[in-house]
């Protein structure tokens, strides 16, 4: 059996523990100024990136492009004037 003294060592043994579970949570939460620079640094990193409206709207372009073989025919046409551009050049330095 546990006597009186030995349930209130361990009760203040609980209560020193608890005391720095806090102390340790309190250091961890996020103030609202932490929220806000970090909402203003992500804001900074994704900024470039398309909306959704506008990412959409791209691969809806594409998939048209693809389906009447518009990419193809211009990368053909873009090969073609790489090879003009090529034999038109003139070697002689």
């Amino acid at each position: 059996m546990t006597t009186v003294a030995q349930k209130i060592d361990q009760l203040i043994v609980q209560q020193q523990n608890f005391q720095k579970s806090l102390k340790k949570l309190a250091s961890n939460v996020a103030t609202k100024q932490d929220v806000v620079n970090l909402k203003e640094e992500l804001v900074e990193k994704i900024s470039h990136l398309p909306t959704k409206e506008e990412y959409y709207t791209t691969m809806d372009k594409w998939m048209k492009a693809t389906s009447t073989h518009e990419l193809e025919n211009s990368a053909h046409q873009n090969a073609h004037k790489r090879i003009e551009d090529h034999l038109n050049f003139s070697h002689v330095l």
